[in-house]
């Protein structure tokens, strides 16, 4: 039997193997993860920026649309 710590409680009984896990194996599947990962993080950075730009590309279209329109 292994002791658990839980709320500060140390408890006796049987440890489910979901939480026989270690830190690195922890580290491992948290950077498996889409937006946990920083190479992810900094494509979609750069996705956000295209994003951005593709958006006030289009604001000012539509502006000088507008201003033809008026003309």
């Amino acid at each position: 039997m292994a002791t658990t710590r839980s709320a500060n409680k140390e408890t006796e009984g049987p440890v489910s193997p979901d939480f026989q896990t270690t830190g690195d194996e922890i580290w491992d599947k948290l950077m498996r993860l889409p937006y946990f990962n920083q190479a992810s993080l900094e494509r979609q950075g750069e996705i956000y920026e295209k994003e951005k730009e593709k958006g006030e590309q289009k604001r000012e279209r539509e502006k000088e649309d507008k201003e033809r329109e008026r003309e």
